[in-house]
C-alpha cells in the first residue's frame, strides 16, 4: 500500500495517492502505520539479516528477511513516509514533510558546527604539542646551563686557591686571575641566560595552561552539541529520516 502511494501518477482517479492516503488514515493512521513500518528496520531478524549479505541460517526459521530485501526496505520507507506526510498537515498548519526538512536543516546546521569544532580542537592539540616540546627543550637547555654554570664556579674555586698559593705573578702570560675574571664572565652570561630561560618556561606554562582550559571548554561544548545531535536525529528517525 505505502509503494501505491510514493509510486502513484495519480492516472485512476478512485486509487489516486489523496484517496489511498486517506484509506491507509481510516482504516490504521497514518501515526499508527509509520511506527509499525518504522519498527520492521528497528527489528532483530532485520538488523542481523541486514549485516549478512551472504545468506547464513541454521535453520530455515531463520530466513525470513535476506540482505537485498533489507537493503531496498531501507531505501523506500523514508520515501513512503515522506509521500504520505505530503497528504496530512498537523495542527500547526506545518506537513510532516516540511518539518522533516526543517529538522533535517538543523541538523546540518549541528553537524557543520561539530565539524568546525572539532577542527578547532585538533589545531589547539598541535599548538599544545608544539608548546610542550617547545617546553621539553627549553627545560633541557637550562639543565645544561646549570651543570655548566657548576663546573664553573667548581673552576672559579680553584683558580682562586691557586691564587692563594702563587701569590699572583704579571710576566707578560695570562694569570690564574685572569682565567677567574673569563670564567666569571662566562658565568655570569650563563645565569643571565638561565633566568631568560625560566621567565621563557613561566611564559610557556602560562600558555600551556590556557590551551588545558580551552580544550576543557571545547570538550564540554562538544559533548553538550553532540547529546542535541543525538536528540535531533531520534526526532528524524521517528519521523522517518534516513540518518547516516
Amino acid at each position: 500500500m505505502g509503494l501505491c502511494v510514493a509510486f502513484n501518477d495519480n492516472s485512476v482517479q478512485n486509487y489516486s495517492k489523496e484517496n489511498l492516503s486517506q484509506l491507509i488514515e481510516k482504516r490504521v493512521g497514518i501515526e499508527t502505520y509509520c511506527n509499525k513500518l518504522g519498527e520492521i528496520s528497528r527489528h532483530e531478524v532485520y538488523a542481523k539479516a541486514a549485516k549478512q549479505p551472504q545468506i547464513k541460517a541454521k535453520h530455515s526459521s531463520e530466513l525470513l528477511l535476506e540482505f537485498e530485501f533489507c537493503k531496498l526496505f531501507k531505501a523506500l520507507e523514508g520515501v513512503i513516509i515522506q509521500a504520505l506526510g505530503v497528504q496530512r498537515d498537523l495542527s500547526n498548519g506545518i506537513s510532516e514533510l516540511s518539518l522533516s526538512v526543517h529538522e533535517n536543516a538543523l541538523l546540518l546546521q549541528y553537524k557543520e558546527l561539530i565539524r568546525d569544532q572539532d577542527k578547532k580542537l585538533q589545531d589547539l592539540q598541535r599548538n599544545f604539542n608544539n608548546v610542550q616540546r617547545e617546553k621539553e627543550q627549553l627545560e633541557n637547555q637550562t639543565s645544561e646551563l646549570v651543570q655548566r654554570n657548576n663546573e664553573l664556579v667548581d673552576q672559579i674555586t680553584l683558580l682562586k686557591a691557586q691564587l692563594a698559593t702563587l701569590g699572583g705573578t704579571s710576566n707578560g702570560t695570562t694569570t690564574p686571575a685572569q682565567n677567574s675574571t673569563a670564567s666569571q664572565t662566562n658565568t655570569g652570561d650563563l645565569l643571565e641566560r638561565i633566568k631568560q630561560l625560566e621567565k621563557e618556561n613561566e611564559e610557556k606554562d602560562s600558555e600551556l595552561e590556557k590551551i588545558r582550559k580551552d580544550q576543557d571548554d571545547l570538550l564540554e561544548l562538544l559533548t553538550d552539541q553532540d547529546l542535541k545531535l543525538n536528540s535531533f536525529k531520534s526526532r528524524l528517525r521517528e519521523l522517518g529520516q534516513t540518518i547516516e
